[in-house]
């Protein structure tokens, strides 16, 4: 689903890792209106994001030390 980044449609967070700690150096975190989903037919479709999720990090402390460990095993 990055079509809707590549397209600029959607915006994205950043975040940048420590290498040997995952510790989080740097993080900015964006509005994002809309999002981009397939939908049943397997097409990317734009939908709003609820407000809720607006102004929220995309992943969580967890999800990106998860990310961190993949990245150091390869």
């Amino acid at each position: 689903l990055g079509e809707g980044v590549v397209s600029g449609q959607v915006t994205t967070d950043s975040f940048i890792l420590d290498k040997a700690s995952g510790e989080i150096r740097e993080r900015q975190i964006r509005h994002k209106p809309h999002y981009c989903q397939r939908d049943p037919q397997g097409r990317v479709t734009l939908l709003q994001t609820p407000e809720a999720r607006r102004d929220a990090p995309s992943l969580t402390p967890e999800q990106l030390q998860q990310l961190a460990r993949l990245a150091r095993q390869t």
